[in-house]
C-alpha cells in the first residue's frame, strides 16, 4: 500500500465519521423522546388507576423545575434534557374523571402536549409548534 492509498483510506475514514457521529446524537435524543412520552402517558394512566383503586384524589403534573413528573407527590425524573410543564397539576377523582389539565414535553427540537379529558379522565396526545 502507498502512501497515497493510506491517505485515501484515512481520509474516507474521516467522512464517515463525520457524517455518522451526528446520527448517533440525534437517535438519542428520538430515544429519550420516546421514552419521555412513555412515562408521561404511563404516569398519567398509573395516577388516574391509584385514584380509582385508592378511593382518593392522586395529583398528577410536572416539578416546578420541570425535569420530573409528579404522580401522587412521588417524583419520576425524566430522560436526556426533555423537561415538562403544567399550569397546574391535573387532580384525577376516584371516579375516574379529572380537574382536567395538560402537561407539556418539549427538548428543544420538538413540543407535545398531553391533555387531560376532566369529564373521562382519559388523556389524549397533540403536537406543538
Amino acid at each position: 500500500m502507498t502512501l497515497m492509498e493510506l491517505l485515501v483510506v484515512v481520509a474516507l475514514l474521516g467522512v464517515i465519521t463525520g457524517v455518522g457521529l451526528p446520527l448517533v446524537r440525534h437517535d438519542g435524543s428520538a430515544a429519550a423522546w420516546s421514552a419521555a412520552r412513555t412515562g408521561l402517558d404511563s404516569a398519567a394512566r398509573r395516577a388516574r388507576a391509584a385514584a380509582i383503586a385508592g378511593d382518593t384524589p392522586v395529583e398528577f403534573g410536572a416539578s416546578p423545575d420541570g425535569h420530573a413528573l409528579i404522580v401522587g407527590g412521588s417524583a419520576e425524573p425524566l430522560p436526556g434534557a426533555v423537561t415538562a410543564r403544567a399550569d397546574s397539576s391535573v387532580r384525577f377523582q376516584p371516579d375516574g374523571s379529572a380537574g382536567g389539565g395538560t402537561v407539556v414535553l418539549d427538548d428543544g427540537a420538538r413540543r407535545a402536549a398531553l391533555a387531560v379529558d376532566p369529564v373521562t379522565g382519559q388523556a389524549r396526545w397533540t403536537e406543538q409548534p
